[in-house]
C-alpha cells in the first residue's frame, strides 16, 4: 500500500494513464511528482493529472471505506498525512465517499461513519509520538515496579 498511497502511486498512475505526458518533476531525483500532478490536477491544467487523482482518489477511498470495516470505526475516520490538507477540494467533490461506501450489503453502515480530514499535517507524527512517549513510560514504570 505504502508505493500506492500517496507519492509514488499517483506518479505511477500518471504514467500508466499516457506514459507520453511527462511533467518536470519526473526527470529529476529531487522532484516532487505527486504533488505537481495535484496541483495540475486542481488547476485542470493537465487532463491526465487530472484523471490521475480521480482514480487515485476514488482507490483511496475504498481503501479507507476497507480499513474502516475492519477497525469497526464506527467513530469515524481521520483522513490524515502530508497530501490530505493539499486535496481537500477533491476529497470533498464525493468520489472519496462514494468509493469508500462502495461495499455493496455494507455500504449503509459506511454512509454512517463521519469522514474527517486533519489539515495539520504533522497530526500523524504527533500521534506516533504520543505513542512511543507512552509505551516508554509504561515499560518504565513496568521495571520499576519488577
Amino acid at each position: 500500500m505504502k508505493t500506492f498511497f500517496p507519492g509514488v502511486g499517483i506518479r505511477a498512475i500518471h504514467e500508466f494513464l499516457n506514459p507520453q505526458v511527462r511533467h518536470s518533476s519526473f526527470d529529476g531525483a529531487g522532484g516532487d511528482s505527486a504533488r505537481e500532478i495535484s496541483e495540475n490536477a486542481c488547476a485542470h491544467s493537465c487532463e491526465v493529472c487530472v484523471e490521475t487523482m480521480d482514480l487515485w482518489t476514488e482507490a483511496y477511498g475504498s481503501e479507507a471505506g476497507n480499513l474502516a470495516l475492519r477497525a469497526l470505526a464506527f467513530g469515524g475516520v481521520y483522513v490524515a498525512g502530508g497530501i490530505a490538507p493539499k486535496i481537500v477540494s477533491k476529497l470533498q467533490d464525493g468520489a472519496f465517499f462514494r468509493a469508500f461506501c462502495d461495499k455493496t450489503k455494507l455500504s449503509s453502515v459506511l454512509a454512517r461513519i463521519p469522514l474527517y480530514v486533519v489539515m495539520n499535517e504533522d497530526a500523524p507524527i504527533w500521534g506516533a509520538a504520543y505513542q512511543a512517549l507512552a509505551a516508554s513510560r509504561s515499560s518504565d514504570t513496568l521495571r520499576k515496579a519488577g
